[in-house]
């Protein structure tokens, strides 16, 4: 599988230790850095395939940074998000080619989903690239643990943070698999509603969605999903090894 490392870039420690707890759950690789020269020194020891990054740092700023990443041939294509408290720094970065800021506090899921989407940007241009399967669930830990489950097999397993969500992935990312928790409460999260969706659309159609569920709500699940479409579970180690089964083929 290709590496996954990703590199974070800030002084505060406790940045640093939270974003890459983030992102070592979600299944990366994190090398980190507390100033501007020791990121360059990582880029040219750990060559991350993605990089976060604060703007105002020791010694050389976070732009300063990404003024040398540019100029250098092999890291100019490596995509970067710029994190910072100060929300007006956004104008400074708005306009570079793979990109993202993000002002602090930040949202962790669309922190996720961001790292994952410039990943996905970045793997496209490769045609031998992982195949792709949309995930969306409502319990976030069961959910991290089956994006890595699923990324272990050497596919990737982009996270959606709602029906609408997964159905613009869908579209952009034109997956092998869709998996999508059926919830109880469709206020939180409705299968069914992706499921329409996604039968209205003429190339989504024929993708498979998959619902999982716990047993006890199995009957309910399987008013809208044909048997075969349906994951059932008592144990969350159970769930993850029959994801593994569906998709180790893929």
């Amino acid at each position: 599988m290709p590496s996954k490392k990703i590199l974070v870039v800030d002084d505060d420690p406790d940045i640093v230790a939270v974003l890459s707890q983030r992102l070592l759950s979600s299944g990366y690789e994190v090398s980190t850095a507390r100033d501007g020269e020791e990121a360059l020194a990582q880029m040219r020891a750990e060559k991350p395939v993605l990089i976060v990054m604060d703007v105002l740092m020791p010694k050389l700023t976070g732009y300063e940074v990404l003024e040398k990443i540019r100029k250098n041939e092999e890291w100019r294509k490596i995509p970067v998000i710029i994190i910072s408290a100060k929300g007006s720094m956004r104008e400074f970065f708005k306009d570079l080619p793979a990109v993202e800021f993000m002002a602090k506090p930040y949202d962790p899921r669309i922190f996720l989903s961001k790292v994952e989407r410039l990943l996905w940007e970045t793997q496209k241009q490769n045609p031998d690239g992982s195949k792709r399967v949309v995930l969306l669930g409502v319990q976030e830990g069961l959910t991290n643990k089956i994006q890595m489950s699923i990324n272990s097999l050497g596919l990737q397993a982009f996270i959606a943070l709602n029906e609408e969500d997964a159905f613009q992935l869908a579209q952009q990312l034109n997956p092998g698999n869709i998996l999508c928790q059926f919830w109880e409460d469709e206020t939180i999260l409705s299968a069914r509603k992706l499921k329409g969706k996604l039968a209205a659309h003429p190339l989504l159609k024929i993708v498979p969605l998959y619902a999982y569920c716990e047993e006890r709500i199995v009957v309910e699940a399987l008013k809208t999903f044909s048997d075969d479409r349906v994951i059932t579970y008592r144990e969350k180690e159970e769930l993850l090894r029959k994801v593994s089964e569906l998709l180790k083929d893929e």
